[in-house]
């Protein structure tokens, strides 16, 4: 304080009569850099006659104010006074920004990270001298003309992920339903229900739709194709009589009744007489099944000695005419010729003759080398009787 001089104080020119005030601020100390602002204190009234002092004179070191500032302002908070055009107090994080007085009566507070401040203004009280500056973060790490730069990029970068979102999803619905529909046909051959393999389900996309349609129609006209081969194959050309029991249970019709006719003693025939001969019998056998059941039935042959009749109508006559028994061994003009004859007379379907085949060969084996034509009328009580006494 060597060099105090008391002169330069900005209240050494404050007139008696002033008010209690803040004086502008100057170089404390004279030493530049060392600011310091002053308050005068007019003592008035009692206190003036009881102290015998005029005036009280206080200098303040703006470092003072800058911790202060710190204790007051929040962590996030910008916080500075000014006073005219120069700030003489800053807190720590107004200290740590670039500060820049724009021409709208403000600042710009700029950092690294472009945050963007919300800003208020306050004066303080009594003392148009100072002014107090609020910077609040507005939490954007975009100014304005950014935004502007990048939000055109940004919807690009959105509109392309929706559509690679939905082009994924729909590829994938469908890379889904292509796969089932492979596994689906390369489990077709061995599958017991190929109509409900193909079935078109809802949620199917058109294009396995149209793929469902076009194997449905493949399979269609295959079954049609085989059905013709079959038919072309199946029929005996001399007779006429059906010789693959597929195309029964192909077209799966209704019979009304089904019996079966074995010619006995041809081995015996062709031994002693010849092949020509024993075909000749068999001509003949099946020229007189045919006049007596080819109306009434479909006829199958089994062998050359075993034929299986399915009566399609008329079911009184063709009981009638197969319980005939010597209907037959007169002509054919051999003695050791014997006509065996054996029906079952229920409704079935074509899907199951096959099994009722079975129990009429068991019934004719019954009969075994019987000299005499016979026929027998079965039943499942009759069946099981047969069984027994073959099997004993």
């Amino acid at each position: 304080f060597a060099d105090f001089n008391p002169s330069k104080r900005p209240w050494s020119v404050a007139s008696d009569d002033s008010n209690n005030s803040w004086n502008p601020a100057y170089n404390c100390f004279d030493r530049p850099g060392k600011k310091c602002i002053s308050f005068t204190l007019r003592i008035n009234g009692k206190d003036h006659d009881l102290l015998a002092v005029d005036k009280i004179h206080v200098d303040l070191n703006w470092r003072y104010l800058n911790e202060y500032l710190d204790q007051i302002s929040a962590n996030d908070e910008v916080l500075f006074l000014k006073q005219g055009h120069e700030i003489i107090a800053k807190n720590q994080l107004a200290r740590e920004k670039l500060i820049i007085y724009n021409s709208e009566g403000n600042y710009n507070i700029i950092d690294s990270v472009d945050t963007e401040y919300i800003a208020k203004t306050s004066a303080v009280p009594n003392n148009a001298l100072f002014e107090i500056y609020f910077y609040y973060p507005g939490g954007n790490l975009l100014n304005a003309s950014d935004k502007l730069f990048y939000l055109p990029f940004a919807f690009i970068i959105i509109v392309l992920l929706v559509v690679y979102l939905m082009t994924t999803r729909v590829f994938r619905r469908q890379f889904s339903e292509m796969t089932e529909l492979v596994n689906t046909l390369a489990f077709l051959p061995d599958s017991t229900d190929q109509i409900e393999a193909l079935k078109i389900r809802e949620g199917d996309a058109k294009e396995i739709i149209s793929i469902k349609n076009s194997i449905a129609e493949m399979k269609d006209a295959e079954i049609e194709r085989s059905n013709k081969l079959l038919s072309l194959i199946s029929y005996d050309q001399e007779s006429g009589f059906i010789k693959n029991m597929a195309i029964i249970e192909s077209n799966n019709n209704q019979y009304l009744a089904v019996g079966i006719i074995k010619l006995c003693g041809l081995e015996a025939v062709e031994a002693v007489f010849g092949v020509d001969e024993r075909n000749k019998i068999v001509r003949k056998l099946c020229q007189r099944i045919a006049e007596k059941y080819a109306q009434c039935c479909d006829i199958v042959t089994f062998n050359a000695d075993l034929y299986l009749l399915l009566c399609r109508e008329n079911v009184q006559t063709f009981t009638r005419i197969i319980a005939m028994v010597n209907d037959f061994d007169s002509s054919f003009g051999y003695r050791n010729l014997r006509i065996h004859k054996s029906a079952i007379c229920e409704p079935l379907q074509g899907e199951n003759a096959w099994s009722y085949a079975e129990k009429l060969k068991l019934a004719i084996s019954s009969i075994r080398d019987h000299m005499f034509s016979e026929f027998i009328f079965c039943d499942d009580a009759k069946l099981n009787e047969i069984e027994e006494n073959i099997w004993i």
